[in-house]
């Protein structure tokens, strides 16, 4: 009897085990089946057909100025402001003060010099009254202009041989040479606008001690300003074809008209594209900024093979294709713009375009769903 009990109660066990196997493996394959389900996920795509359309091919420009200069001084010492203070953003006029270093030493011995000169040429008025007495005049009225605050007077022409080896001997001339020499340099404490300008950026301010060569500050020139914009290569020969070319700024007003100035010599080798600059024509220059980025559009420049997408599908210069189940990142140049559209090249015709943005995940297998 106790036997019986012993082998009912294994084939109990073994049952139970057997039922709890069945149900854990229907369990598994029930999640397996419900998370492999939840890794698919369905997106809009559009099959893309490149088409010929006539639009006027559209780009950004960047103004710059073709003219810019960094001020800095050829002599040492401490730096004194101009004719106003000077912080990135100020604008000048043509021969303002910009900037001057401390110059009074300087002055003081350039005075003392003419004194010398001024002592030295009295101790020979004597000796020119006697020898070149029709030549006294002269020498007086020069001896008058040795101004300590003006600048030197031109040295007197000589009438004979003799009288030219007697201001020669006597050192007049060579210690003038010396004079003029500082008066130079003395030009060199002062820096004077040298157009109609802008400041772009500043290194140094005033009262800072400053060496020969050093940066005090950056200068831009606005009555030289030009608008850098890239180009497509394969639009190249098409945009220059273009009978009118049209600038505008970000809220989509007319700024003026370009007229081609010159083609860069190189090419950007990650876009493909290459500079052109451009004269901005029927605009006053007081509206426009430095560093400013303009809408470029060139007027009746071409029919072209393109594709259009929706503007809320592109991401910077990237968009979303789909292949074999993952979505991958494309890259696109825009060509123009219409209402909520763009037009596109760089998409392969039979490309599964996704017509959103998606992320890529590598974990879920997309499937698209065509609009068409």
């Amino acid at each position: 009897m106790r036997i019986n009990k012993i082998v009912f109660s294994l084939i109990f066990l073994m049952v139970t085990a057997f039922i709890y196997y069945k149900v854990a493996s229907n369990k598994k394959e029930i999640d397996k089946k419900t998370k492999s389900t939840s890794k698919i996920s369905y997106i809009p795509i559009d099959t893309v057909i490149n088409q010929s359309y006539s639009i006027n091919y559209q780009s950004y420009g960047h103004i710059q100025s073709n003219e810019e200069l960094d001020i800095a001084f050829e002599i040492q010492g401490k730096l004194l402001k101009g004719d106003k203070d000077l912080n990135p953003g100020s604008k000048f006029n043509f021969n303002e003060l910009l900037y001057s270093v401390d110059q009074q030493e300087a002055f003081y011995q350039y005075t003392a010099r003419k004194e010398q000169l001024s002592n030295l040429l009295i101790s020979c008025l004597a000796d020119i009254e006697i020898d070149f007495p029709n030549q006294l005049t002269k020498w007086n009225a020069f001896l008058k202009g040795l101004n300590p605050n003006a600048l030197m007077p031109d040295f007197p022409n000589f009438n004979n041989e003799k009288e030219k080896k007697f201001i020669t001997f006597k050192g007049i001339y060579s210690e003038y040479l010396n004079i003029k020499s500082i008066e130079l340099r003395l030009e060199k404490y002062f820096y004077y606008a040298p157009f109609n300008g802008i400041v772009t950026a500043v290194y140094n301010k005033p009262f800072s001690i400053i060496n020969p060569g050093v940066r005090i500050a950056r200068i831009s020139n606005t009555n030289k300003m030009e608008v850098k914009v890239p180009v497509l290569l394969s639009m190249l020969s098409r945009v220059k074809k273009s009978n009118s070319i049209i600038f505008s700024n970000s809220n989509g007003e007319k700024v003026g008209e370009g007229n081609f100035l010159r083609q860069d010599s190189q090419i950007d080798q990650n876009t493909q594209s290459i500079n052109l600059f451009y004269e901005v024509k029927g605009s006053d220059k007081e509206n426009l900024i430095l560093g400013e980025f303009l809408n470029v559009t060139f007027h009746n420049s071409t029919d072209l093979d393109c594709y259009r997408i929706p503007e809320n599908a592109i991401n910077k210069n990237s968009v979303c294709v789909l292949e074999n189940g993952k979505i991958v990142q494309q890259n696109v140049n825009i060509i123009a713009s219409s209402d909520d559209s763009l037009f596109v090249v760089g998409l392969k015709n039979g490309s599964a375009f996704v017509l959103e943005k998606v992320s890529p995940n590598k974990d879920i297998t997309f499937k698209g769903i065509n609009k068409n």
